[in-house]
Protein backbone atom coordinates (compact mmCIF):
# COMPACT_ATOMS: atom_id res chain seq x y z
CA UNK A 1 0.00 0.00 0.00
CA UNK A 2 1.26 3.11 -0.81
CA UNK A 3 0.26 6.89 0.27
CA UNK A 4 0.15 8.47 -3.15
CA UNK A 5 -3.67 8.57 -4.98
CA UNK A 6 -5.93 10.51 -7.28
CA UNK A 7 -6.97 13.91 -7.37
CA UNK A 8 -10.10 15.39 -9.09
CA UNK A 9 -13.07 17.82 -7.99
CA UNK A 10 -10.83 19.48 -5.69
CA UNK A 11 -10.33 16.07 -3.60
CA UNK A 12 -7.08 13.97 -2.86
CA UNK A 13 -7.69 10.50 -2.02
CA UNK A 14 -5.08 10.53 1.11
CA UNK A 15 -5.24 13.69 1.48
CA UNK A 16 -8.80 14.23 2.06
CA UNK A 17 -9.88 10.79 2.95
CA UNK A 18 -6.45 8.80 4.34
CA UNK A 19 -7.44 6.17 1.66
CA UNK A 20 -4.68 4.08 0.95
CA UNK A 21 -3.98 2.82 -2.80
CA UNK A 22 -3.60 -0.57 -2.85
CA UNK A 23 -3.43 -1.00 -6.44
CA UNK A 24 -4.33 0.55 -10.32
CA UNK A 25 -4.46 -0.34 -13.65
CA UNK A 26 -4.40 1.39 -16.26
CA UNK A 27 -5.67 0.45 -19.82
CA UNK A 28 -4.83 0.89 -23.22
CA UNK A 29 -7.26 2.90 -25.36
CA UNK A 30 -9.44 0.81 -28.34
CA UNK A 31 -8.36 1.94 -31.59
CA UNK A 32 -11.32 2.18 -33.84
CA UNK A 33 -10.63 -0.47 -37.06
CA UNK A 34 -12.43 0.59 -39.96
CA UNK A 35 -11.84 -3.09 -41.97
CA UNK A 36 -13.72 -4.10 -45.44
CA UNK A 37 -13.28 -7.02 -47.18
CA UNK A 38 -14.71 -7.79 -51.06
CA UNK A 39 -16.09 -11.17 -52.34
CA UNK A 40 -13.47 -13.10 -53.70
CA UNK A 41 -10.25 -11.44 -51.96
CA UNK A 42 -7.94 -12.34 -49.52
CA UNK A 43 -7.79 -10.57 -46.41
CA UNK A 44 -9.19 -6.83 -46.58
CA UNK A 45 -8.71 -3.12 -46.62
CA UNK A 46 -7.94 -1.27 -43.96
CA UNK A 47 -9.49 2.04 -43.90
CA UNK A 48 -8.32 3.10 -40.32
CA UNK A 49 -6.37 5.49 -40.78
CA UNK A 50 -8.16 7.31 -43.87
CA UNK A 51 -7.89 10.81 -42.41
CA UNK A 52 -4.16 10.61 -41.97
CA UNK A 53 -4.30 8.83 -38.54
CA UNK A 54 -6.14 5.91 -36.84
CA UNK A 55 -8.53 7.35 -34.08
CA UNK A 56 -9.00 6.21 -30.92
CA UNK A 57 -11.83 5.03 -28.17
CA UNK A 58 -12.12 4.92 -24.85
CA UNK A 59 -10.09 3.73 -21.63
CA UNK A 60 -10.51 2.22 -18.08
CA UNK A 61 -8.63 3.74 -14.78
CA UNK A 62 -8.85 1.41 -12.13
CA UNK A 63 -8.14 1.98 -8.58
CA UNK A 64 -8.31 -0.09 -5.41
CA UNK A 65 -8.79 2.14 -2.38
CA UNK A 66 -8.71 0.38 1.16
CA UNK A 67 -10.92 1.97 3.64
CA UNK A 68 -10.24 1.92 7.16
CA UNK A 69 -12.05 2.60 10.42
CA UNK A 70 -12.26 1.60 14.17
CA UNK A 71 -15.55 0.71 14.81
CA UNK A 72 -18.20 -0.67 11.82
CA UNK A 73 -20.10 2.38 12.10
CA UNK A 74 -17.21 4.91 11.48
CA UNK A 75 -16.12 2.82 8.16
CA UNK A 76 -19.64 2.81 6.87
CA UNK A 77 -19.71 6.63 7.18
CA UNK A 78 -16.17 6.91 5.86
CA UNK A 79 -17.44 4.76 2.48
CA UNK A 80 -20.48 6.88 2.48
CA UNK A 81 -18.01 9.80 1.76
CA UNK A 82 -16.15 8.40 -0.10
CA UNK A 83 -18.72 7.08 -2.93
CA UNK A 84 -20.39 10.46 -2.77
CA UNK A 85 -16.80 11.90 -4.13
CA UNK A 86 -15.93 8.91 -6.45
CA UNK A 87 -19.88 8.92 -8.23
CA UNK A 88 -19.78 12.21 -8.73
CA UNK A 89 -16.40 13.01 -10.79
CA UNK A 90 -18.23 13.61 -14.20
CA UNK A 91 -16.84 14.69 -17.09
CA UNK A 92 -13.70 15.65 -14.89
CA UNK A 93 -9.85 16.09 -15.13
CA UNK A 94 -8.53 13.16 -12.72
CA UNK A 95 -4.85 13.51 -11.68
CA UNK A 96 -2.43 10.51 -10.77
CA UNK A 97 -0.05 11.24 -8.31
CA UNK A 98 2.66 8.97 -10.55
CA UNK A 99 1.95 10.58 -13.60
CA UNK A 100 2.67 14.39 -12.19
CA UNK A 101 2.89 15.85 -15.94
CA UNK A 102 0.01 14.60 -17.10
CA UNK A 103 -4.03 13.67 -16.08
CA UNK A 104 -6.29 11.88 -17.84
CA UNK A 105 -10.32 13.63 -18.40
CA UNK A 106 -13.51 11.29 -18.15
CA UNK A 107 -16.25 10.29 -15.61
CA UNK A 108 -16.85 7.76 -13.13
CA UNK A 109 -18.12 4.17 -14.47
CA UNK A 110 -18.37 1.65 -11.38
CA UNK A 111 -17.54 0.74 -8.05
CA UNK A 112 -17.16 -2.81 -6.43
CA UNK A 113 -17.12 -3.24 -2.52
CA UNK A 114 -15.29 -5.68 -0.83
CA UNK A 115 -16.14 -5.61 2.97
CA UNK A 116 -14.18 -7.48 5.86
CA UNK A 117 -15.73 -9.60 8.01
CA UNK A 118 -14.66 -7.67 10.93
CA UNK A 119 -16.66 -4.68 9.45
CA UNK A 120 -13.61 -2.69 10.34
CA UNK A 121 -12.49 -2.22 6.61
CA UNK A 122 -13.55 -2.06 3.22
CA UNK A 123 -11.74 -2.17 -0.13
CA UNK A 124 -13.51 0.25 -2.77
CA UNK A 125 -12.58 -0.89 -6.59
CA UNK A 126 -13.66 2.19 -8.53
CA UNK A 127 -13.46 2.29 -12.59
CA UNK A 128 -13.20 5.67 -14.55
CA UNK A 129 -13.93 5.56 -18.64
CA UNK A 130 -11.40 8.61 -19.75
CA UNK A 131 -10.35 9.70 -22.86
CA UNK A 132 -8.07 7.92 -25.11
CA UNK A 133 -4.29 9.87 -24.19
CA UNK A 134 -3.15 11.56 -21.55
CA UNK A 135 -2.79 15.43 -21.27
CA UNK A 136 -0.48 17.56 -20.09
CA UNK A 137 -1.15 19.64 -17.27
CA UNK A 138 0.92 22.66 -18.77
CA UNK A 139 1.25 23.27 -22.35
CA UNK A 140 4.02 24.16 -24.90
CA UNK A 141 4.62 27.19 -26.30
CA UNK A 142 7.04 27.93 -28.95
CA UNK A 143 7.88 31.01 -30.31
CA UNK A 144 7.57 31.59 -34.06
CA UNK A 145 9.95 34.04 -36.07
CA UNK A 146 9.26 34.89 -39.29
CA UNK A 147 10.36 32.40 -41.84
CA UNK A 148 10.65 28.45 -41.58
CA UNK A 149 10.32 27.03 -38.33
CA UNK A 150 10.72 23.39 -37.09
CA UNK A 151 8.52 21.64 -34.41
CA UNK A 152 8.69 18.41 -32.99
CA UNK A 153 5.32 17.04 -31.57
CA UNK A 154 5.90 13.92 -29.46
CA UNK A 155 2.74 13.38 -28.75
CA UNK A 156 -0.42 12.76 -30.32
CA UNK A 157 -1.94 15.21 -33.39
CA UNK A 158 -3.83 17.61 -31.44
CA UNK A 159 -4.94 21.49 -32.33
CA UNK A 160 -3.84 24.71 -30.75
CA UNK A 161 -3.20 28.39 -30.85
CA UNK A 162 -1.17 31.39 -32.20
CA UNK A 163 -0.97 34.26 -31.51
CA UNK A 164 0.68 37.51 -33.38
CA UNK A 165 1.23 40.95 -32.00
CA UNK A 166 -0.30 42.40 -35.48
CA UNK A 167 -1.16 40.14 -38.22
CA UNK A 168 0.88 37.42 -39.94
CA UNK A 169 0.18 34.45 -41.97
CA UNK A 170 1.02 31.16 -40.20
CA UNK A 171 1.37 27.71 -42.91
CA UNK A 172 1.49 24.25 -41.58
CA UNK A 173 1.03 20.88 -42.85
CA UNK A 174 -0.62 22.31 -46.36
CA UNK A 175 -2.74 24.89 -45.02
CA UNK A 176 -2.77 28.40 -44.44
CA UNK A 177 -4.35 30.54 -41.84
CA UNK A 178 -4.00 34.74 -41.48
CA UNK A 179 -3.84 35.36 -37.51
CA UNK A 180 -4.02 39.02 -35.61
CA UNK A 181 -4.58 39.07 -32.15
CA UNK A 182 -4.30 36.61 -29.35
CA UNK A 183 -5.50 33.59 -28.79
CA UNK A 184 -6.64 32.29 -32.43
CA UNK A 185 -7.89 28.94 -32.53
CA UNK A 186 -5.78 26.94 -35.19
CA UNK A 187 -7.88 25.08 -38.11
CA UNK A 188 -4.50 23.63 -39.13
CA UNK A 189 -3.22 20.52 -36.51
CA UNK A 190 -0.22 20.11 -34.79
CA UNK A 191 0.53 16.59 -36.02
CA UNK A 192 2.70 14.05 -34.30
CA UNK A 193 6.23 14.28 -35.07
CA UNK A 194 8.13 16.50 -36.64
CA UNK A 195 7.09 20.25 -38.74
CA UNK A 196 7.51 23.03 -40.40
CA UNK A 197 5.48 26.36 -39.52
CA UNK A 198 6.17 29.09 -42.21
CA UNK A 199 5.29 32.88 -40.61
CA UNK A 200 5.38 35.97 -42.70
CA UNK A 201 4.07 39.34 -41.95
CA UNK A 202 5.05 39.17 -38.34
CA UNK A 203 6.32 36.59 -35.73
CA UNK A 204 3.88 34.96 -33.54
CA UNK A 205 3.80 32.33 -30.94
CA UNK A 206 2.04 28.40 -31.59
CA UNK A 207 0.78 27.18 -28.03
CA UNK A 208 -0.70 23.98 -28.35
CA UNK A 209 -1.58 21.17 -25.25
CA UNK A 210 0.02 17.54 -25.46
CA UNK A 211 -1.79 14.32 -25.25
CA UNK A 212 0.48 10.82 -25.49
CA UNK A 213 -0.09 7.29 -24.25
Amino acid sequence: MIHDGIRANGMHSYMDFDLYLRSRQIGVPEKKSVRQSVPYMSGFYDFSAVNGEPAWGERHATYSFDVIGNTPGEVEALRSRILAWLCNIHDADIFDDTMPDFHFHGSYDSCDVEEDESGLAVTLTVTFIVGPFKIANAPVVRKLAVGDNTIVNDGQTVYGTASCEGSCTIAMNGATQPVSGTGIALLMPVRRGSQIVTVSGAAATLTYTPEVF
